[in-house]
């Protein structure tokens, strides 16, 4: 078990304006500051003059550059770090800390606020010489080289700036921890979160993976798939347990996001949210199914592009955030089966947020408390499997996010912790309704058109002479259906929802929808699968094409 320390560690951070720290400037004495005459010269000079006043005053960093624009830290009101572009005024508050402007007069040189257009100038230039910034960070986490960023300020080799809460204090990690030393680390991870009712021991196993994940977040090249806290009813612990982890990760809940009813909705928040420098993000209690292509490209992108709100502008905005999501009985939608990872709790009991008891009655508290031990604890893992020379372990790998799991997989066989990532075939097969719905539509389509091929039109007048294709029609369909007006808008939304899906295989027949050209410039279409195959692949029969 970790003991704290008595002592506290505290960061004071440049140009952070909060009531409980002073504000920065690790500021040169008046007699140091370079003089600065703005009477007689051209803009230009003055801005170099300017920029090498701020450059040279920049150490420890204050500025910085993030997603092509000048930014600084700063705590909001509740102590937490706030990435946030600088503007003129911001620049020229900084400009008159760093530098004397002076204009000569007839009797003499008296000094003069910083003219605007200095600012003004720096600003439009669009690239500077100060450090690249990817993110900030509220606790010690692992460098791509094994090693732990554990000294407050900001780390060149990463470009993170490590920023821990007033009061943390993180025990020393062990570069090559013990049997023993690995042992109680994972015994005080239990104490956090070994007493939820997990479903399986694949969920117990993934809940330690979700926790592991801030932590290693930054060692990684890759991107990390969305954790999915499901439970089948309200009150079993999913949004306690959301907010042990983000509160071991930042000292405070996390950024929470609500699922919007339109992608457009969702691209817009999720720029918010990551450019603010977010680094867990909570989509919290979601109803119904969670289906958004905006997320799921957020999910494998590195870097996140989009426009600024109101603005004619292209963000680009490091994604190096850890996401989860909660809600009951989560059913998925279009690509976000295969991006995400499974974490079910389930009391068995019809009010299962009565007579439960944990070790630590207050748990969010506890876990706050004991932040530093936690943290120590987690890395020593981490640590562990790094002294050994990162053995590879027989786990199972989620597509596009090999590192992560290979990665966390180490971690947790290295600890004795089994089951990682064992319960995809079956978050695939209940959570993934989506494929589930095409499943059953192609199999409809099939009973319907047998060997031949036949358009869009043709399911159409079908449908809407009651044939049993309509009962068969996956939910966005069926909405659309009941609401289109005329046949041809529905038409065309059909034969969209058939090419995003051409060649796409569902279910154990491996039943799919293939092109098989036009008839009067009509796109036809087949249904395909393992247990029938096309005739015209045999050669036995000609193809039948039902045209409207």
């Amino acid at each position: 078990m970790f003991t704290s320390p008595a002592s506290t560690n505290r960061v004071t951070i440049p140009l952070t304006f909060s009531p409980t720290a002073p504000p920065v400037s690790e500021t040169p004495k008046p007699r140091q500051r370079p003089t600065i005459t703005v009477s007689d010269q051209q803009l230009r000079d003055l801005t170099v003059m300017t920029q090498y006043a701020l450059e040279k005053a920049n150490d420890p960093p204050s500025l910085f550059v993030r997603s092509g624009e000048l930014v600084r830290i700063r705590e909001d009101e509740v102590g937490r770090p706030i990435t946030e572009a600088v503007t003129e005024g911001i620049l020229r508050s900084r400009m008159s800390q760093v530098a004397d402007f002076v204009r000569p007069t007839k009797n003499g040189v008296t000094s003069v606020v910083p003219p605007m257009y200095i600012p003004k100038d720096i600003l439009a230039l669009g690239t500077w010489k100060f450090p690249a910034l990817i993110s900030v960070v509220e606790i010690p986490v692992l460098r791509p080289d094994g090693s732990v960023l554990d000294k407050p300020g900001y780390d060149r080799a990463t470009k993170l700036y490590y920023m821990p809460k007033v009061g943390l204090t993180v025990p020393p990690i062990p570069t090559n921890p013990s049997p023993q030393q690995i042992k109680q680390s994972l015994a005080l991870i239990e104490e956090a979160i070994g007493e939820f009712p997990y479903s399986d021991q694949a969920s117990h196993a993934n809940a330690i993976a979700l926790l592991l994940t801030p932590l290693i977040r930054h060692a990684i090249k890759g991107q990390v798939p969305l954790a999915l806290l499901d439970a089948p009813q309200q009150g079993t612990g999913k949004s306690l347990l959301g907010k042990v982890v983000s509160r071991l990760a930042s000292g405070r809940d996390a950024a929470m996001m609500a699922a919007p009813d339109s992608d457009e909705e969702w691209r817009k928040r999720i720029t918010a949210t990551l450019y603010s420098g977010a680094t867990v993000i909570v989509i919290d209690n979601i109803e119904g199914r969670l289906a958004a292509p905006s997320l799921a490209s957020a999910l494998t992108a590195d870097t996140w592009r989009d426009r600024i709100l109101g603005v004619s502008k292209i963000l680009d905005v490091p994604n190096r955030a850890t996401w989860l999501a909660t809600g009951n009985n989560i059913r998925l939608g279009g690509d976000l089966g295969r991006r995400c990872y499974w974490i079910r709790l389930d009391a068995r009991s019809a009010t299962p947020w009565t007579g439960r008891t944990y070790r630590h009655p207050q748990l969010a508290h506890w876990v706050a408390e004991h932040r530093g031990e936690l943290v120590a604890a987690m890395l020593t893992l981490v640590r562990a499997w790094y002294a050994e020379g990162r053995p590879s372990a027989a786990t199972i790998t989620l597509g596009g996010f090999e590192e992560w799991c290979e990665t966390i997989g180490g971690v947790l066989a290295l600890a004795g912790v089994s089951g990682f990532l064992e319960n995809l075939t079956e978050l695939y097969e209940v959570a993934d309704e989506e494929s589930a719905e095409w499943e059953s539509f192609l199999r409809a389509l099939e009973g319907k058109y047998g060997r031949g091929t036949f358009t869009t039109a043709t399911v159409v007048n079908d449908l809407v002479s009651g044939a049993s294709l309509l009962e068969s029609l996956p939910a966005d369909l069926a909405d659309t259906w009941h609401g289109f007006q005329p046949k041809t808008s529905f038409n065309r939304r059909l034969g969209k929802a058939l090419a995003a899906r051409c060649d796409r295989r569902y279910g154990p027949d491996q039943h799919r929808i293939e092109q098989v050209g036009k008839e009067r410039s009509a796109q036809v279409w087949r249904v395909v699968s393992d247990s029938r195959k096309p005739a015209d692949a045999t050669g036995t029969e000609e193809p039948t094409v039902f045209m409207a």
